[in-house]
């Protein structure tokens, strides 16, 4: 009896010390997976935070790029109607120069109806002299006095014509130069919002991009920790 027990004692001894090695290395290996697992999970978060933040920024921009196309196409409306504007504006200055050749011809008809009426005024008042006592010829002189007198009303409504066609032309010039700064302004403000528009464009694919890195980098993390 006492002879088997330490040859019993000698078999057991490298099973407990081979135990306790196990013991061990599960204990440190549980500890670094541990470890690894709470390293990854805080990536994971910290990823999880860019991913939240620029999808926040992808939402602005996309907004701003909503905002910036509404801009743009109201500006494109205003755009249209100072060009139909501008149109009307050529077609009403146009007319007012027509109107203005028509009342020029009036003008230079009533400047030779002056000069044949003062002609026959002159020629009239020598026969006046010449024929003093005469009533029929007096009658008709009169008669010339009358219609020189006519000719010369109408010389005056033609001039009066003229100058109210004139001071039309030079409001409808004024209109147009307004209209057409405006329409450059509208150019120039669109030209900005089209820039604008780019730029949140490319702002906008940025983000796409940074937000797919960032989504397989946490699937990545996601396969070990799963695992």
């Amino acid at each position: 009896m006492s002879e088997q027990t330490p040859a019993r004692k000698s078999k057991g001894y490298p099973l407990i010390v081979l135990l306790c090695i196990v013991l061990v290395a599960a204990i440190v290996f549980g500890v670094i997976t541990y470890l690894d697992k709470n390293e990854l999970s805080a990536e994971k978060d910290e990823l999880n935070m860019s991913l939240e933040q620029v999808t926040g920024d992808l939402a602005d921009a996309e907004q701003a790029k909503t905002d910036l196309t509404v801009t743009a196409d109201g500006l494109t409306a205003d755009l249209a109607a100072a060009n139909e504007t501008i149109a009307t504006l050529h077609g009403q200055l146009l007319f007012s120069d027509g109107q203005l050749t028509i009342t020029k011809g009036k003008l230079a008809k009533r400047d030779a109806s002056l000069a044949a009426a003062n002609t026959s005024l002159t020629d009239t008042q020598k026969k006046v002299d010449e024929l003093t006592g005469k009533d029929t010829r007096i009658a008709e002189l009169e008669g010339l006095l009358a219609e020189a007198q006519t000719a010369l009303a109408q010389a005056q409504l033609a001039e009066t014509e003229l100058s109210a066609l004139r001071g039309t032309q030079l409001f409808t010039q004024g209109k147009l130069s307004l209209t057409e700064t405006k329409l450059t302004l509208a150019q120039t403000k669109l030209a900005e919002t089209q820039t604008a528009l780019t730029e949140a464009q490319a702002k906008i694919e940025e983000l796409n991009t940074t937000i797919a890195t960032m989504q397989a980098e946490l699937d990545t993390l996601k396969t070990p920790a799963a695992n």
